[in-house]
């Protein structure tokens, strides 16, 4: 049986039925469950947090018979999830040329010509790519974007302050002020548990401030970090599929209830297909340096010529140390009303304690477990008794 969302939105599916359900829809389901194995749920969505990135048509469902279905994605089933299939043309070799892909980004612009532009403005290369290609075709964005004064984002401070000059209505905030771990005991109701509910605060903010400019379209660089630096042909082929490169939550979340559409600038299966070509016969590329090359013309000569990206995992744990007494109630909360010892007072400490840079592992696993308690607090803060 095939299922298909050819929606902009995440479609929720009853394996129960096989109907596909809204987001307010499942929200109401799961908010009724009465008999919720808690454990089997948290370890399928630590499963799932810590796979997404290799095997994305892989699912455990986090609650019984309810899968997400990621926008403009087709999938097989029989008894259970078995296969995501393939976007139809998009890993077929053709002789596309830099002139393809601009002549395909304006097809694609043309029809929103009117629209009034946004970006998120990092002052990494992928947001300044976007910012100039859209200033190339005759459209000046509305520019907000997180500023910080640590010495890993010196680069990106001046990419910023270049690319803001002599602009107004455009707005840097600082990261300080929304750091990850931050608000989270305001984020709203969302179906199901998501490691992007942890970056709540600086998102919210930025969609609040797009909103306040009339911004139609906030354009993301989400993907761009696959399809300029992953090899085509390496064995993460599967993080090509275009769901891939769209954040759901912050689109469902935080944008849509804004009047905001939120997209990442490569939703466009043909121009997936035209980099995917174009780098088909390059290996893995972390420096981006074929882009550098490729797009000189629409980036600032000081990202052309200088390799340099910055690390966001002090940021983390800044945010984890500002906000250590609300995580810490949420994890009391989710072990009052689970009783699963991943919440208890013990894992919380260990989990927490002496969390460094390097720890990747355990910082993923803080991001899922943290997830799911907001996740828990969301739905039923004003329903279960907690301590």
């Amino acid at each position: 049986m095939t299922i298909k969302n050819l929606t902009h939105s995440t479609k929720y599916l009853d394996l129960s039925n096989f109907t596909l359900k809204t987001e307010k829809e499942t929200i109401s389901h799961v908010s009724r469950i009465n008999n919720f194995n808690f454990r089997e749920s948290v370890n399928a969505h630590e499963q799932n947090s810590a796979l997404y990135s290799y095997t994305p048509d892989i699912y455990h469902p986090v609650i019984n018979n309810i899968v997400g279905i990621p926008p403009k994605s087709s999938w097989s089933f029989s008894s259970s999830f078995v296969s995501l299939n393939e976007t139809a043309g998009l890993f077929k070799k053709r002789p596309f040329n830099l002139n393809d892909l601009t002549t395909n980004i304006i097809r694609l612009i043309h029809p929103l010509k009117n629209k009034k532009f946004g970006v998120q403005l990092s002052g990494g290369l992928d947001s300044s790519l976007i910012i100039g290609i859209l200033r190339n075709v005759g459209i000046e964005p509305v520019l907000i974007g997180l500023s910080n004064d640590r010495y890993e984002f010196r680069t990106e401070r001046i990419i910023q302050e270049i690319l803001l000059d002599g602009l107004s209505n455009n707005q840097l905030i600082s990261d300080d002020d929304y750091l990850p771990f931050s608000g989270l005991l305001n984020i709203p109701k969302h179906p199901l548990p998501n490691s992007s509910s942890i970056f709540y605060s600086s998102e919210n903010k930025m969609a609040q401030l797009f909103a306040e400019q009339r911004v139609d379209i906030v354009l993301n660089g989400m993907g761009l970090d696959t399809i300029l630096c992953l090899s085509p042909n390496s064995k993460y082929r599967k993080q090509w599929y275009p769901f891939m490169f769209d954040n759901g939550w912050f689109r469902d979340f935080v944008y849509q209830p804004k009047g905001l559409n939120f997209s990442t600038a490569i939703n466009s299966p043909s121009l997936i297909n035209i980099i995917w070509n174009l780098r088909n016969n390059e290996g893995e590329d972390n420096s981006k340096e074929w882009a550098r090359k490729h797009f000189s013309e629409f980036l600032p000569n000081e990202l052309v010529n200088f390799r340099y990206k910055a690390d966001h995992a002090g940021l983390l744990i800044d945010g984890i140390k500002s906000n250590f007494k609300t995580l810490e109630y949420l994890y009391e909360f989710a072990f009052e009303n689970t009783k699963c010892s991943e919440f208890s007072k013990d894992e919380f400490l260990t989990l927490f304690k002496n969390c460094h840079l390097n720890d990747d592992k355990k910082i993923k696993l803080i991001l899922s477990r943290t997830s799911y308690a907001v996740w828990l607090y969301s739905l039923f803060k004003d329903k279960m008794p907690s301590s």
